[in-house]
């Protein structure tokens, strides 16, 4: 994230975190954790989220090109219900 004051990249900090991943701002904070390791968690868990998403982005641009294999698959009776 551009920091503009600064003119710099920065990372962005807990709450824009948290705000970018639909939490509540505050709702990731423990006691026992500090502000680097939450900070840290926050960073990985939205890269987690990121690869969540671009994975189901694949799965769904595969299904929509690829029709027959996945009804092929369907009949087969390789899928479970």
């Amino acid at each position: 994230m551009y920091h503009h004051a600064l003119a710099t990249w920065d990372e962005p900090s807990p709450k824009e975190k948290e705000s970018a991943m639909g939490f509540q701002i505050g709702t990731s904070i423990h006691t026992k954790v500090t502000k680097l390791e939450h900070n840290i968690l926050l960073g990985r868990g939205m890269d987690l989220n990121s690869l969540t998403w671009l994975l189901v982005i694949c799965v769904f641009f595969q299904m929509y090109t690829t029709p027959t294999l996945i009804q092929s698959t369907y009949n087969s009776g390789d899928v479970t219900t």
